[in-house]
């Protein structure tokens, strides 16, 4: 039997990016680090049940981002120069985005297992 590989997992490879905070001296590129959390999914199994969990952790994230954007482009507007502010506050949605995508994720993966466990 030939063992499926969870290509989910391959998003750890985002976490390359942080080589950039020490080659600009930028510590904002050091947030990518994050991404290594998902190597853990190289060893999980993608049945029904995860597919579709990432599907509710990826749609209740992406709509945070879309109403987390509209705030965020007043706020920077008014704290930012007027020619970063559109890049800071997309930057901002996505690690919004990416934030509640990993807790939610999470979340309804343990609801899983306690739910196993009760069984």
């Amino acid at each position: 039997m030939k063992k499926k590989i969870n290509i989910f997992g391959f998003l750890s490879i985002l976490s390359v990016i942080a080589i950039l905070g020490k080659i600009t001296g930028n510590s904002g590129w050091y947030g990518f680090l994050g991404f290594l959390y998902y190597l853990r999914y190289f060893w999980v199994i993608p049945d029904e049940a995860f597919i579709a969990n990432i599907q509710k952790a990826a749609s209740a994230a992406f709509l945070l981002e879309m109403i987390a954007l509209i705030p965020f482009v007043f706020i920077c507007f008014l704290l930012l120069e007027r020619n970063s502010f559109i890049p800071s506050a997309f930057g901002m949605s996505f690690a919004v985005a990416m934030f509640s995508f990993t807790i939610i994720l999470g979340i309804l993966e343990w609801k899983e297992q306690q739910g196993i466990g009760n069984d």
